[in-house]
């Protein structure tokens, strides 16, 4: 069986990590890890979009290989991601709007960016699961923060906390 799109623009972004995870010494995987694979599924569906949910559910069952299975957790914040990525795509790039006049307005600097795909596929996966489970603030926050550690610079890290403590 050929490995989905997504699976493949996972692979070719995310190698070390992915090698990691797949190539280590447990099966066991940690909550964190299982996190890093949503963030990973959501951020190849991005480039992907506009999709079903039925699309979406089903590419990700395509990313469940022996190395690394999916669990029932992982499998029900992807299903709340697949419903309202769209309603939570809008509440990213408005609270990042609010933010930038915030600070337009307090320290009369313009700032231009955008909010990235990394990014957006981190607050993507802790607004899923917050919506999926009963997660704490503070715990989703710190993962998301963990999880860019892995894989950004300062900015896209502060840029993060700033947009998951208004949305959280």
């Amino acid at each position: 069986m050929c490995p989905s799109s997504f699976v493949l623009v996972i692979r070719l972004w995310f190698p070390p990590l992915t090698g990691a995870i797949v190539n280590g010494t447990t099966s066991k995987l940690t909550r964190t890890q299982r996190r890093i694979a949503i963030v990973e599924f959501i951020f190849a569906t991005l480039f992907f979009l506009p999709k079903t949910a039925d699309q979406i559910q089903a590419a990700f069952l395509d990313y469940d290989v022996p190395e690394r299975p999916l669990n029932d957790w992982q499998k029900e914040i992807v299903k709340v991601f697949s419903e309202r990525c769209v309603e939570f795509i809008e509440l990213i790039e408005n609270q990042q709007q609010r933010n930038q006049a915030e600070v337009q307005s307090k320290y009369n600097k313009v700032s231009g960016k955008k909010v990235d795909l990394l990014t957006k596929a981190v607050i993507l996966c802790a607004l899923s699961e917050q919506h999926a489970q009963a997660t704490d603030k503070p715990l989703l926050i710190s993962e998301a923060l963990l999880i860019m550690d892995h894989y950004s610079q300062v900015p896209e890290k502060k840029q993060t906390h700033a947009l998951l403590d208004k949305l959280l």
